[in-house]
């Protein structure tokens, strides 16, 4: 049996070297298709999540779902018009994903019918459907190779030796008939088997994976995507900056922000205070978050609590606040000529702006030391930023003589999300499997003369001891980290999706509105008026809801802490009494009890860490994320329940 590894491989080999598509573009017709599903004329990201969720099962980071909609752009499917994705139907009438995907589903159900016919004429043995699912998904997991050859190439399959009446005899003796007998369930078959195998490369099925894990990587983040994580920009913001930080805190990273960080937020804060009570226009330099204050009704003395509360709230979203490093002469940069090089590049409304950016990729080098680093988990020091112009100027400023493939001193959290998520197993959907193979068919679908092709790389690999999932990961990284470096480099126009549909109606009323230069001002103020009492209310629900996740952070906190302090004081005493000290008149039984639990715990610890690859302390962060989950969960359970819902 050939490891799926090899298989999910050799595929996303063929399929970058003759094609150029990445991992990625498997999920674009499943995009594409959920568009074409939803009844809005715009695209938003979390409706678009929610039906991924409903109709695929899948569940995947809003950032990813961001990159997926640009190649979705591209396929014409959507079009940019009023900084907002709007619905080609023309184009995505065309799309043939669903008719695709019910062929695939009914030849599914045709060949399962088959089967079971054929066992009860043949051996008169009666099979259910999922007794003949089953077997069937058996028998492919272990003979697709050479279902797929025998079809490419037109040879007989043999007939299974196995214990007779036995599901893989069965099963084999029904495909040796169908294909000596030329059924049409034989073509049935060919398609199931190609489906299974684009399935696997998707979802690859492969236990124990290692995840890639950081190591002594401080991640530092910058004011505006803090800014946002933070909540002072819109909620359509703040749950991609959490999503990311979740991955890197669950993925070992250690989160910072520099103390000058810190202080440009309090700054910000400081002067949003200030506006909030003014009735003069609003200045571009506060940006998003002063749009965001005056639109939700914040008062001074509120943005001035949130300002004295920073923080705590950075403490709530496991970030640091630290110190630059020391300036050491063989490790510092040309700040000057970096200070010159962002000026011609980047428009700074306020030239502090430019002397933090300095400052932040400048204590990112020194903390470097003059090394190269080729995986961001291994960089020691890297800076998330939402500037996609200052990632491309930083790279061009330390790399501008050739292509390095070594990480820049800062990335966005766009293209770092990405990444990481690539470098994830992506979890199957709970779907049947039939439903599972016709949509990886349907998303696919390759050419048939591609068969062959994955069939010489497969055997060329399977040659090779050497190959794990690992490999299968890192390539996923490695080719998405090509196309994110062209992402930066082109520097493509934006679309605003991120928030509901209503949201960015909105964002297209206005957009067209200005440039008819209509007057706005009392239809503004009189809608502002209407919807006051709406806007209190979701404020007030919106901070009940933050209440409740912050305690819930707190709660596992304190749970990790303890079950931390549990095995540590575990294996201290049981070191202890195994010494024959005198003073300690400990019955024998239990000391067999107390080693026995201490002997077991080291066990579990040493197998968890030669077969995962992670600490104690890593299995810890991970429990105190899903308890964080399922406390909030139930405090909103209850919630619901007291409130009579």
């Amino acid at each position: 049996m050939i490891s799926p590894t090899i298989v999910s491989l050799a595929i996303l080999k063929v399929n970058w070297d003759l094609l150029r598509k990445d991992y990625l573009e498997n999920f674009v017709p499943i995009v594409a298709e959920c568009i074409r599903q939803s009844i809005d004329d715009v695209v938003s990201l979390p409706s678009l999540r929610e039906i991924l969720k409903i109709k695929f099962g899948l569940t995947l980071p809003l950032n990813v779902i961001e990159t997926i909609l640009r190649r979705v752009r591209k396929r014409g499917y959507i079009q940019l018009k009023d900084k907002v994705y709007r619905v080609n139907r023309e184009e995505l009438f065309k799309l043939e994903f669903r008719e695709v995907q019910q062929e695939v589903v009914r030849k599914h159900e045709e060949l399962i019918s088959s089967l079971i016919s054929f066992c009860k004429e043949k051996f008169n043995i009666t099979w259910s459907e999922e007794d003949a699912e089953s077997a069937l998904q058996s028998y492919l997991e272990e003979n697709q190779l050479l279902l797929l050859s025998s079809s490419i190439k037109g040879t007989l399959i043999p007939v299974v030796k196995q214990p007779v009446k036995s599901a893989r005899f069965l099963v084999g003796s029904f495909v040796h008939h169908i294909q000596e007998t030329h059924a049409s369930d034989f073509d049935y078959l060919e398609t199931i088997v190609k489906g299974n195998m684009l399935a696997n490369a998707i979802f690859l099925p492969e236990p124990n994976v290692a995840q890639k894990r950081f190591r002594n990587t401080k991640v530092y983040f910058d004011t505006p995507f803090l800014m946002s994580a933070l909540g002072y920009a819109g909620k359509h913001r703040e749950e991609p900056c959490k999503e990311l930080i979740e991955i890197l805190y669950e993925t070992g990273a250690e989160l910072c922000c520099f103390q000058h960080t810190a202080n440009e937020i309090r700054g910000i804060l400081h002067a949003c205070s200030h506006q909030v009570n003014q009735t003069l226009p609003l200045k571009p330099a506060y940006g998003t978050t002063i749009e965001f204050f005056f639109s939700e009704g914040y008062k001074q003395s509120d943005i001035e609590l949130f300002s004295s509360q920073l923080d705590k709230s950075l403490e709530l979203l496991r970030i640091d606040v630290v110190e630059k490093p020391e300036y050491i002469q063989k490790y510092v940069i040309d700040e000057k000529s970096l200070s010159e090089e962002l000026v011609k590049n980047i428009t700074y409304r306020n030239p502090q702006a430019l002397y933090h950016d300095v400052d932040s990729i400048s204590a990112i080098m020194r903390l470097r030391k003059g090394r190269e680093f080729y995986f961001v988990e291994e960089c020691i020091a890297l800076f998330v930023t939402t500037n996609k112009a200052l990632v491309r100027v930083a790279r061009y400023f330390f790399y501008k003589e050739i292509f390095h493939d070594s990480v820049a001193p800062c990335i966005t959290d766009f293209s770092l999300t990405n990444l990481l998520w690539l470098k994830r197993p992506v979890q199957a959907p709970d779907l049947p499997r039939k439903r599972i193979i016709a949509d990886c068919y349907a998303a696919t679908r390759p050419r048939e003369e591609l068969w062959s092709h994955y069939l010489e790389e497969i055997d060329k690999l399977r040659r090779n001891e050497n190959i794990t999932a690992d490999d299968y990961y890192l390539l996923r990284y490695s080719l998405e980290a090509k196309s994110a470096f062209m992402e930066i480099t082109l520097g493509e126009e934006e679309a605003f999706t991120r928030g509901t549909v209503k949201e960015i109606l909105s964002i297209v009323r206005e957009s067209i509105q200005a440039e008819l230069k209509a007057h706005l001002g009392d239809e503004a103020r009189a809608r502002k008026d209407a919807e006051k009492v709406m806007v209190y209310l979701e404020k007030r629900e919106s901070e009940r809801l933050a209440f409740i996740k912050e305690k819930s952070m707190k709660i596992a906190k304190i749970i990790s802490i303890l079950v931390k302090y549990l095995i540590l004081s575990l294996l201290v005493i049981g070191t202890i009494i195994t010494f024959p000290l005198k003073f300690l008149q400990i019955p024998k039984i239990y000391v067999g009890y107390i080693i026995s639990i201490v002997q077991g715990i080291l066990a579990l610890i040493y197998i968890l860490n030669i077969w995962k690859g992670t600490t104690v302390n890593t299995w810890i962060r991970k429990i105190e994320v899903i308890l964080s989950k399922w406390i909030n969960n139930a405090f909103l359970l209850l919630r619901k329940f007291v409130q009579g819902d």
